[in-house]
């Protein structure tokens, strides 16, 4: 390999972050770089030379990010990528970024950048989940709201259900009826969708969950029940608090604000996040007020095992909790911010209708980063494959893992 300089390697990677290496000397940083043999360059470096290059490596990083929707986004702070020589890293990730996919894997104590080059979708790739739902009606009928476009669905109990721009919404139609009746809005692994309620609330619902709801709002309360994960923007109505319930033992009081609530079964907790109004959460004997920014959790089952014995009725409340991670699902990205590998899969595991198993347990594994989730499961399980994780798909959506 050629060697070069310290001047050299300035010059280079200055004209790259510019924009105006050529191929030629592009391959020529990127060998330099991937090369651990020359490290004394890099302890050279001066402070002020230090700046430079870090300020037009992160501009240069946030415009590849910006112009490829589909590659992951990486958190990019000010910190200094000359801490445990990153700068070499990060340098070497901006090369490759545009034909690769990055994503990052700790070990330890310590964080290493993987490429992972994006592959062909084969014939039978696994699409990601999308938009889509079954609605239950009152009857016990369901309709099927993946590709209906924008249409009437029904008529029940004085009210109209419309579907319109891939959300379902309820208006009335005259005097309604005395009885009340309930629909079920139910979304399947692979799915998710958009809810107007009766009173104008908005509930997003996210994949392998459901919602029951009146299809009006009568009396002094409102209530719900949910499974799974949804994010409500309750409309405000102080005569009529918002109540729902989950679990058969959790309830969760409002009048008008903006919370997310992920109750899967296989989780550890039941985890209510407020980010704008207040609101009460009901366990049990227990009860707590959450103000935005907070994040309640109810230790209330086991991922492999329910009994009456292992219930813990305390309400935990977490202060300065990561909004953004707790609404990424929301926003079509997957956020494994220091997230092990099981709950990584089960997150794959819902938003592509996988079944995962553990050939020899579950490795001990951290990761670090975000990804859309509008790929498809081969590009996705690239990153695994790089991270020293051993795996294999079988017929029937099986993702095994053996390592």
């Amino acid at each position: 390999m050629r060697l070069i300089d310290k001047q050299q390697f300035l010059t280079l990677i200055d004209k790259y972050l510019k924009g105006e290496a050529s191929l030629e000397e592009e391959q020529l940083l990127n060998n330099f770089i991937n090369s651990f043999h020359q490290d004394a360059i890099w302890d050279d470096i001066t402070e002020e030379q230090k700046s430079v290059i870090e300020s037009r490596m992160l501009a240069r990083l946030q415009s590849v990010i910006s112009s490829d929707k589909q590659a992951l986004v990486v958190p990019v702070s000010r910190v200094s990528f000359f801490k445990n020589k990153w700068i070499k890293y990060a340098a070497a990730v901006i090369i490759m970024f545009v034909t690769g996919t990055l994503f990052w894997k700790q070990y330890g104590k310590k964080p290493q950048p993987v490429i992972a080059t994006i592959i062909q979708k084969s014939s039978d790739d696994i699409e990601p989940g999308k938009d889509g739902a079954i609605l239950t009606l009152a009857d016990g009928s369901q309709i099927i709201l993946d590709s209906l476009g924008n249409r009437i669905i029904t008529a029940q109990n004085g009210v109209r259900v419309i579907l319109k721009s891939g959300q379902l919404a309820y208006q009335p139609t005259g005097k309604p009826g005395t009885e009340i009746t309930y629909n079920t809005m139910s979304t399947p692994r692979g799915r998710q969708f958009q809810l107007l309620l009766p009173d104008g609330t908005k509930v997003w619902l996210n994949a392998a969950s459901s919602l029951r709801y009146p299809t009006l709002f009568i009396g002094n309360e409102r209530i719900v029940e949910i499974t799974g994960e949804a994010y409500f923007e309750v409309a405000k109505n102080s005569t009529m608090p918002f109540r729902i319930k989950m679990n058969g033992e959790t309830q969760i009081k409002v009048l008008g604000t903006h919370f997310n609530i992920n109750s899967y079964d296989d989780e550890k907790s039941i985890n209510t996040t407020l980010m704008e109004g207040m609101v009460e959460i009901v366990n049990g004997t227990s009860k707590a007020v959450l103000r935005p920014g907070q994040q309640a959790q109810i230790i209330s089952k086991s991922p492999s095992s329910l009994t009456s014995d292992t219930k813990a009725k305390n309400i935990h409340i977490v202060n300065n909790i990561d909004l953004n991670k707790v609404m990424s699902w929301k926003n079509g990205i997957f956020d494994f911010q220091n997230a092990g590998l099981e709950q990584v899969m089960r997150q794959l595991a819902r938003w592509y209708d996988l079944e995962v198993i553990y050939e020899n347990g579950i490795p001990e594994m951290k990761f670090y980063g975000k990804m859309g989730r509008n790929v498809s499961l081969s590009k996705l399980l690239v990153f695994l494959r790089e991270s020293d994780l051993h795996f294999r798909m079988e017929e029937g959506r099986k993702l095994i893992v053996m390592k």
